[in-house]
């Protein structure tokens, strides 16, 4: 477990965005990893929540006391300080008591539509997770990581007669299940390696020319300068696209102040205004502070409560 706990851990700070820095915390580690939790710690958590934690999962947190990472990755400093990451020991909930909203949808309310006999009859395949039919086991699982945006969290499920409990990814169209906690380690870091490459730019730029998808952020991502050009062009011309501004923040290039400020006194979107005055600050323009003050009591409600917050921040 310990070399799988390693793996898992240079795998996810391997995919962190060049653009993107990881929680205090695990900064001053430098891994996501945390130190072990200790036997009596298990024990006291295993009697308050009156089970025995399945073997994998045991041996996990006696070499990592939870993580500052989960099924989305690493935690990383963001605006809103939202955390997703494995939870520590003493802070390992039931179902019924962490994720109490959870548990009425998935196994009551919604319920119905599920065929017990749709279900997976036998723990799923190791490196197959199997899409969940029947939700009701969950509510006698524990939840073993914190809540993001209503929807994603892993939790520990058991199935009658198996040694090993099922690992359960949710995500808001409903969980995967994995044959255990090992076993969902070892699918995240084996699977494919989706990060951005150098040599796909120019199809990242005729991609975003042709608007077939948005590829700026994979521009930006390996550092290609067009990424900058092509961003400021569409901004240029009225684009209303609130992830442009937020390229040209992360690109770092003073010249793109003109056109963002140009963009924050053009726009009647209170969402662009905002993500163009968060690139000025991020790349510094002087007068960034000043717009701030003046967005705190613009006529746009939306727009005041966003740069209300956001002094609060700074």
């Amino acid at each position: 477990m310990r070399v799988l706990a390693l793996r898992f851990d240079e795998r996810v700070r391997r995919d962190v965005s060049r653009f993107d820095q990881l929680v205090e915390p695990a900064q001053e580690r430098g891994s996501v990893l945390r130190e072990p939790a200790s036997e009596p710690d298990i024990a006291r958590a295993e009697e308050r929540l009156g089970v025995r934690l399945p073997a994998s999962y045991r041996w996990f947190l006696l070499v990592s006391d939870g993580a500052y990472a989960s099924a989305l990755g690493a935690e990383l400093v963001t605006e809103h300080d939202l955390r997703h990451g494995l939870l520590s020991v003493s802070e390992l909930q039931r179902t019924v008591d962490g994720d109490e909203i959870g548990v009425r949808v998935w196994c009551g309310d919604l319920a119905e539509p599920y065929d017990p006999a749709d279900d997976i009859s036998h723990p799923p395949a190791p490196g197959a997770p199997e899409h969940v039919g029947d939700y009701r086991p969950y509510q006698d699982g524990l939840l073993i990581t914190h809540i993001f945006n209503g929807s994603e969290r892993l939790a520990l499920v058991p199935r009658p007669g198996a040694a090993e409990w099922e690992l359960w990814d949710f995500h808001w169209e409903g969980a995967y299940a994995h044959a255990s906690f090992a076993d969902f380690l070892e699918w995240f870091v084996t699977r494919s390696d989706e990060r951005p490459r150098p040599e796909h730019a120019d199809l990242y730029v005729e991609s975003f020319l042709s608007g077939r998808s948005f590829t700026l952020g994979l521009l930006a991502e390996v550092g290609d300068p067009r990424a900058v050009e092509l961003g400021r062009a569409r901004l240029q011309a009225g684009s209303e696209d609130t992830r442009i501004p937020a390229v040209l923040g992360q690109m770092g290039d003073p010249d793109s102040i003109p056109v963002l400020r140009e963009t924050y006194g053009r726009s009647e979107r209170w969402a662009m205004r905002a993500a163009a005055l968060g690139a000025l600050m991020r790349l510094g323009a002087d007068d960034a502070a000043e717009l701030l003050a003046q967005a705190a009591s613009d006529d746009d409600a939306d727009l005041r409560r966003w740069a209300t917050w956001k002094l609060g921040r700074t």
